[in-house]
């Protein structure tokens, strides 16, 4: 017989999952403004569908932002810097 474990539940029994909660919505985010998977959040399938509501609610109501500007800065950065270094090779 297969045992199963039981996780414990990252959330307070006090927290509530909601999309005004924006402090809790934000700790399930990663750095680049997407929602962490289920494995990584410890939440269950209940919880996580209800997070994924929460989250998308808050960015349809500009709570939360859909990109995060510092990285979408940082890849155009980089985009524009290979252009630039391919620019000066074909030049040369």
């Amino acid at each position: 017989m297969r045992l199963i474990k039981h996780r414990l539940s990252p959330l307070k029994p006090t927290e509530i999952i909601d999309y005004k909660n924006i402090d809790l919505l934000h700790s399930f985010l990663n750095r680049q403004g997407k929602i962490r998977p289920r494995r990584s959040t410890k939440l269950t399938l209940k919880q996580q569908r209800k997070l994924a509501k929460s989250v998308k609610q808050a960015r349809f109501l500009n709570l939360l932002p859909f990109i995060v500007n510092n990285v979408v800065k940082a890849k155009l950065k980089k985009k524009y810097n290979k252009k630039k270094i391919l620019k000066k090779k074909s030049n040369s």
